[in-house]
């Protein structure tokens, strides 16, 4: 599970990846998130760009929780995904 708190507002961040354990992210073995979040009328919009790198999670699903809106979720397959919050 990977499970991202964020507070309402906008802004944009990086996550950082890897297997936590060996090395191997000197090889290239890890990977990257992009996330944004930022204000569409009387939403607010979470969005997750493609993942970026070598290195793939085990089977996880994302848990995005927009503090005092609540939380959504999905299977962490990779690929591009958007939340937004009423």
């Amino acid at each position: 599970m990977l499970q991202l708190r964020v507070w309402p507002g906008t802004g944009e961040w990086t996550l950082y990846e890897d297997d936590g354990h060996s090395f191997e992210y000197r090889t290239g073995a890890f990977a990257t998130l992009t996330c944004r979040a930022y204000a569409e009328t009387a939403q607010t919009v979470i969005e997750i760009d493609p993942r970026q790198g070598n290195w793939s999670p085990p089977q996880r699903e994302i848990i995005v929780e927009l503090v005092g809106a609540g939380e959504q979720r999905c299977p962490d397959d990779g690929t591009a995904h958007q939340f937004r919050f009423q």
